[in-house]
């Protein structure tokens, strides 16, 4: 995925997590080929420390992945 860290900051703020979450992800240059390399580790570090939070990330994340699987194959 080719987004950059901004348009993944948008994204976080999208499926609903804080603004100060959302700009860590910026501040750490987490762009969208990044985003499925991601373990709790790492969002702990970006503030995803609640575990009702990183089951809304995990869900929107794969939302996210097979939508964009979805628009590939469309393409083809």
């Amino acid at each position: 995925m080719e987004w950059t860290s901004e348009e993944v900051a948008e994204w976080v703020r999208q499926i609903g997590l804080d603004g100060e979450c959302a700009e860590s992800f910026a501040e750490n240059e987490i762009t969208g080929s990044l985003l499925t390399d991601l373990k709790k580790e790492d969002l702990t570090t970006l503030g995803i420390t609640k575990l009702g939070h990183r089951k809304i990330f995990a869900r929107e994340l794969a939302n996210l992945a097979r939508n964009v699987l979805v628009l590939s194959e469309a393409s083809s």
